[in-house]
Parts: structure tokens; C-alpha cells; sequence
């Protein structure tokens, strides 16, 4: 009788855990893959092989391809940055290409964020955690920095 509830809260608790397990790494992969914007070395006009870097920052633990969108704004000031932009009318994800992708000139703001569409596995405990659609999370890292003079 103690057994069936006592694994349902510990397959909810591990999902929980790799839930912000991800969102850590998620983060740091964020970080690295800003360096190459940072210092204006980044050549891609779209956001497809910043997003391939954080995949790849991520150990491609999953097919994140699928399911990782980047944003890059570049504002005037932090009173411009614009919402973010993910998901079409119908509650899908954007395709990355569609995705603003401007990473702005020397010694401008800029702001990356990365989302990643999680599909949640724990019966009942998922309706709590879903924010997107009917049984997914989105998990969000956003990397905000000055370029330097390049």
C-alpha cells in the first residue's frame, strides 16, 4: 500500500532533478557558445550553428536539434528587449531560421536565449511542471553581456 505512492513521488523527484540537471547545463553550454558573438567572430546569419554549439556544450544528450531554439537580440538598451519569440499561433515551436538572429556590432548589448522544449514522463506531477502544451516544459537560460570592440 506504501509502495505505489512511494514511487510515484520518487520518479516525480528524479524527473525534477533532470529537470534542473539540464537547465544547469543548459546554461553553462549558453555561456560558451555566447563567446564567439562576444567577440565578433561569429559568422552565421542565423541562429542554426549558435544552436548547434549549444548542443553540442550540452553532450547531445538528447536530439536538442528538435527540440533547442536560440534567440539573439541586439538592443538599444534593456528597456528594448524585445518578448521572446518561440512558438507559433497554433503552441509549436518556431523554426530556428525564423528566430530573430542579431548579434550586433562592437560594444553593443546583447541578449541570447535559449529555450529547450522538455517533454515530462511523471503521470499527474507533470501537470504541475507543464508550462507548454499539455505535457512538456520549457527550460530557459538567458546570457546577457557588452560586446567587445571589435
Amino acid at each position: 500500500m506504501v509502495a505505489g505512492p512511494f514511487f510515484f513521488l520518487l520518479f516525480g523527484l528524479m524527473e525534477i532533478c533532470i529537470i534542473f540537471i539540464i537547465s544547469t547545463v543548459m546554461e553553462q553550454a549558453a555561456e560558451d557558445a555566447a563567446r564567439a558573438i562576444r567577440t565578433g567572430s561569429s559568422a552565421s546569419a542565423d541562429g542554426g550553428a549558435l544552436q548547434a554549439e549549444v548542443c553540442t556544450g550540452m553532450l547531445e544528450l538528447f536530439n536538442c536539434t528538435n527540440a533547442l531554439r536560440v534567440q539573439v537580440d541586439s538592443p538599444a538598451d534593456f528597456d528594448t528587449v524585445p518578448p521572446l519569440d518561440f512558438s507559433n499561433a497554433d503552441g509549436t515551436l518556431k523554426d530556428q531560421v525564423s528566430i530573430t538572429y542579431d548579434t550586433g556590432a562592437g560594444d553593443d548589448y546583447v541578449v541570447i536565449r535559449v529555450i529547450l522544449e522538455w517533454s515530462l514522463i511523471t503521470p499527474i506531477i507533470s501537470q504541475s511542471l507543464s508550462n507548454f502544451g499539455t505535457n512538456s516544459r520549457l527550460i530557459q537560460a538567458t546570457v546577457v553581456f557588452q560586446n567587445e570592440p571589435f
